[in-house]
């Protein structure tokens, strides 16, 4: 299959990067408690979307000293060696390219070095047979296209619409398995809903 990998709160720990630079920075934790929604990155921090990128811009190697979410990797390249085509598609500024490039040469499996990135506004331009994200409104873009979705767990995205969901990376290697040996009964892997619990999976 044609995977489409999202970057951010899928494989690299995003919030826990912006919530740790915002104590170093200016001193102030900001309480588990208050990083369960997907816009807190922003409003419990420095204030809005716009401001939070312009400050994030200020930061030397913000993007290239992200951490890998937990079993990340080792799924990738799992999933890499299980033949599937991975696509990188990420909704990050373009301005963070370079350091982006940078991550994924300091992380990313190294044979697969050449895996393709894109950063787009909208994931659906990118063609793949599944799409693995944590972002609602990414979801709910790919939804609307007709695509196929794994939803990444996350506090954030609980309620989201997606074709299956993962509470972890056993759970994205387990459900893309059972994908590629039927793909005729994709649908019935909604019936999986009842058998995973939000709780995020701790990769060991």
């Amino acid at each position: 299959m044609r995977i489409g990998l999202d970057l951010d709160g899928t494989i690299v720990d995003f919030s826990k990067g912006v919530f740790d630079a915002y104590e170093t920075w200016y001193g102030t934790e900001v309480p588990a408690s208050k990083q369960q929604r997907w816009d807190s990155v922003w409003t419990e921090t420095v204030g809005d979307m716009d401001t939070a990128w312009s400050w994030l811009r200020e930061i030397p190697g913000f993007w290239v000293n992200l951490a890998p979410i937990k079993g990340a990797l080792g799924g990738v390249l799992e999933l890499a060696r299980a033949g599937h085509e991975l696509e990188i598609i990420t909704n990050r500024p373009e301005w963070s390219r370079g350091q982006t490039q940078a991550w994924l040469v300091r992380h990313w499996p190294h044979s697969h070095h050449g895996t393709p990135l894109h950063f787009v506004k909208r994931k659906s331009q990118v063609r793949c047979d599944l799409y693995i994200d944590d972002s609602p409104e990414v979801l709910e873009e790919l939804a609307e296209a007709g695509r196929t979705t794994m939803r990444f767990t996350q506090p954030w995205n609980r309620d989201a619409e997606a074709t299956c969901r993962a509470t972890g990376w056993k759970d994205v290697l387990r459900l893309v398995e059972r994908m590629s040996a039927d793909p005729s009964q994709l649908g019935d892997e909604l019936a999986l809903f009842d058998e995973i619990t939000d709780k995020p999976t701790e990769v060991k």
